[in-house]
């Protein structure tokens, strides 16, 4: 269980970017959270995958506090995952950063083996996402934070996507946050919804 208590954050001082927000995500559960721009929903991603450091409030994994260093338990996964990779590198470096990947679960994401060869632009942005999914579900990791994960995917590569993480919470009892704007798309893939206040 990841339970996040009383978190908030500011870039500047003054100038609160979360207002304080609590919420827990069970094992196999997808929460789905929805909010309006710029009320947090990013910031929110990002310190409960030690994407920035927490200024307020605690942060634990069956009672227990997120590890500083080595691989996280909890991963981030933005709507635009070619920022996040290096532009100099080929995907099969990428995906290989963190370890050998899972010759199982490449296949079930759809991840092609020529696609080690090519550069991360070279890529779609339904094969980039499933390259980043590849890298990130590591054995290990318990909690996947999905950022508009799926926004600028078509209908399709939208709908094999949550087909996957779905039947990955089912049987791994990967715990997923699933962030979106789009209300009908968390009523299809949630478990139960949460919304951040102003």
């Amino acid at each position: 269980m990841l339970e996040a208590t009383g978190l908030s954050y500011a870039y500047a001082p003054g100038r609160p970017a979360l207002a304080p927000v609590s919420l827990a995500i069970a094992p196999g559960e997808i929460v789905g959270l929805f909010g309006r721009s710029g009320i947090g929903k990013t910031t929110l991603a990002k310190l409960l995958a030690g994407r920035l450091p927490l200024q307020a409030g605690t942060l634990r994994l069956d009672g227990v506090p997120l590890p500083a260093t080595g691989l996280r338990p909890v991963q981030y996964l933005a709507q635009h995952p070619v920022l996040d990779m290096n532009p100099r590198w080929r995907v099969g470096r990428i995906v290989a950063e963190a370890g050998p990947p899972d010759p199982a679960l490449a296949a079930r994401l759809g991840v092609e083996p020529a696609w080690q060869r090519r550069f991360a632009h070279e890529l779609s942005g339904g094969q980039l996402q499933r390259v980043s999914l590849l890298r990130a579900l590591r054995p290990g990791v318990r909690v996947l934070v999905a950022d508009e994960i799926s926004a600028p995917l078509d209908a399709i590569a939208q709908a094999e996507i949550w087909r996957v993480l779905m039947t990955l919470a089912a049987e791994r009892g990967l715990g997923i946050l699933a962030i979106s704007h789009d209300r009908a798309l968390l009523g299809r893939v949630a478990t139960r919804e949460v919304s951040l206040a102003a």
